[in-house]
């Protein structure tokens, strides 16, 4: 085989590729150049451009890219981003880009990923995706267009979950008054409540770090941590 020719008149994806990253701010929601794609295209409309979007981030705390996966139409998601609703389905539908992603995380090897997220929630809550790694390479999928286009996949798994360093990427210190806050409301409110409430603090919203520890759920959220 004729190896490929070198030369800098030859273009290049624009996505990250062949790098560990560990899925950090999961969410639901919209993205303005995804949005308007959906939309031109023929039979496309705004309520078929909401997706899964991540940061992936470094053991550092580095964010190395941003990456989404429609969802399909029919879903909104909550207000916060945290979660996905249907009038009438409770599972996303094969075909859609986050549907690909579920099944190469869940899929029986080679293939698959085989990766447990029963334990870790549901699809429809974002969170279940926080602080898993995986490698990352750049695949070809089918747009809503029907073009093939580059995205990132996840091929192997990383032992662990996200070290501290990467789940502290905030780039906004907190004050002291502001996690006392947070504790009485702790002693006080169901946890859906306190995560209602506390998302909506200008000061937990600008952090990326503690507005995942305000939306986990598990033992190390930031409201079972603290309700004891």
């Amino acid at each position: 085989m004729t190896p490929e020719k070198t030369s800098a008149w030859n273009t290049e994806v624009g996505l990250p590729n062949d790098f560990d990253g560990y899925i950090s701010n999961p969410r639901f929601g919209y993205t303005e150049a995804y949005a308007s794609k959906v939309t031109a295209a023929p039979g496309g409309s705004e309520s078929t451009g909401l997706q899964f979007i991540v940061d992936l981030i470094s053991a550092q705390g580095e964010v190395l890219a941003n990456a989404g996966w429609s969802v399909g139409g029919g879903w909104a998601p909550s207000a916060d981003g945290r979660y996905i609703t249907h009038p009438t389905r409770k599972n996303v539908v094969t075909g859609s880009m986050y549907a690909n992603l579920q099944n190469r995380v869940i899929g029986a090897k080679p293939a698959g990923l085989e990766v447990d997220m029963d334990q870790r929630g549901s699809p429809l809550d974002a969170m279940s995706w926080s602080g898993l790694g995986f490698h990352w390479m750049v695949e070809e999928h089918k747009t809503v267009g029907g073009a093939m286009k580059p995205g990132l996949m996840p091929t192997a798994v990383l032992t662990g979950t996200a070290p501290a360093a990467a789940a502290a990427s905030a780039k906004t210190d907190v004050s002291a008054e502001i996690i006392d806050r947070l504790q009485k409301m702790v002693k006080t409110m169901s946890i859906k409540q306190f995560q209602s409430v506390a998302v909506r603090i200008p000061e937990v919203s600008k952090n990326e770090a503690l507005t995942n520890q305000v939306l986990d759920d598990g033992p190390n959220g930031f409201y079972n941590k603290n309700k004891a």
